[in-house]
């Protein structure tokens, strides 16, 4: 008799890792993209932060927001991209992200200038506050509230700019 040993993987056995592999990757391929639209919308905040400089500097000497980027003298709105970001716009003191289709299309980042002492949660996100409600409660301090509009989830932007639902 001729004993042949058989080498090798079952089709049912390699069947059954093909299954595993398509599980994984239906559970990752979805993580790692919300992962990429996080971290382009870091982005966004780290293109703000210069922006938010000059619109605190702007109220502190000028005692009202700017208007606009050229207000505050910083370049134009669509000259500041990112992988992420298709420009920063300051829109009455209220500086405004516009996101790239990388992340999605018509999606907004809005930080919010506060400088009266005023109860962040009582501030209408996208709306500075008027120039004419500041005082010196801070010490001419100005506090931001960070917001996104309803095309942005949550689970892409930081925790501070997340609603409170």
């Amino acid at each position: 008799m001729n004993n042949i040993k058989q080498k090798g993987f079952t089709l049912i056995e390699l069947m059954i890792v093909v299954a595993i592999i398509a599980i994984l990757a239906a559970i990752a391929i979805p993580a790692y993209q919300d992962y990429t639209k996080r971290t382009r919308v870091a982005e966004a905040v780290s293109l703000i932060m210069r922006t938010k400089v000059a619109v605190t500097e702007y109220f502190s000497t000028e005692g009202r927001w700017p208007v606009n980027n050229q207000a505050a003298e910083v370049v134009s709105a669509s000259s500041i991209k990112g992988k992420g970001v298709d420009a920063i716009i300051i829109d009455n003191g209220v500086i405004k992200a516009k996101t790239s289709s990388k992340i999605i299309a018509g999606g907004e980042l809005w930080f919010t200038p506060v400088a009266d002492g005023s109860n962040l949660s009582s501030i209408t996100p996208g709306t500075a506050l008027p120039s004419s409600s500041r005082s010196t409660t801070y010490g001419g301090s100005v506090q931001w509230l960070c917001s996104h509009n309803a095309v942005l989830k949550d689970k892409w932007v930081p925790t501070e700019c997340r609603r409170a639902n």
